[in-house]
């Protein structure tokens, strides 16, 4: 698939080669159970303090949503393309840090229809 055949998203999207998933293993809870934590990366080229060219893996998360529509799956078979995903952020404040944690967008689903 080229970009070319790629639609174009309104919001943020992280542009860059599809490297694929990975699965994150989170603590248990009060319950004994650990919840999964399914992840797409996107290889993403960089420029680095002194100008040299480095790449980047960008992970975004994908819901349990887009896991059960088989989204993993399709995106599988884009595997080492160029890509255009689009993402949505959520920022989060922990007791020692904060950040954002961004997430597949539903309209990824628009990529394979």
């Amino acid at each position: 698939m080229s970009l070319l055949n790629i639609p174009t998203f309104a919001g943020l999207t992280v542009n860059g080669v599809y490297k694929g998933t990975r699965v994150q293993q989170g603590k248990p809870n009060q319950q004994g159970q650990a919840m999964q934590t399914l992840f797409a990366g996107i290889a993403v080229k960089a420029v680095d303090a002194y100008g040299a060219q480095t790449e980047e893996t960008f992970e975004v998360v994908i819901s349990q949503n887009l896991i059960t529509q088989g989204i993993p799956a399709k995106l599988h078979q884009l595997e080492g393309t160029e890509v255009s995903l689009p993402v949505w952020g959520r920022v989060w404040v922990g007791a020692k840090s904060s950040g954002v944690t961004y997430y597949l967008a539903n309209t990824v689903t628009e990529i394979f229809k």
